[in-house]
């Protein structure tokens, strides 16, 4: 998996965060984990941890927020929710192909 996060690294100095960059490293870390869900042959458990875990991407990626001007809040918050949904969405569909039962 990509490190989207490394990306930013040079801007967590200045306190704020292109919001354009942020949102682009969201959508492109919800392409690739589509790809590494539908491909993948690890169980439902170890897919869950790589995308929601503590160390995941997205978990990273989430604690840029703070670093967001308040004025682009909204618009990457709603662009986050959207990104989790639609992963948690995948993982129902590949625990259900599994024979897992999400709770």
């Amino acid at each position: 998996m990509k490190q989207y996060n490394k990306s930013m690294s040079d801007t967590n100095e200045n306190k704020t965060i292109p919001t354009d960059q942020l949102v682009s490293l969201l959508l492109a870390l919800k392409e690739d984990a589509q790809h590494q869900i539908d491909e993948s042959d690890a169980s439902y458990e170890e897919i869950r941890q790589l995308f929601f875990g503590k160390e995941s991407e997205l978990t990273h990626l989430t604690q840029f927020m703070r670093f967001v001007p308040k004025e682009d809040k909204q618009r990457v918050g709603i662009v986050l929710n959207q990104v989790k949904q639609s992963l948690e969405a995948l993982l129902s569909k590949k625990a259900k192909e599994s024979g897992i039962v999400n709770e």
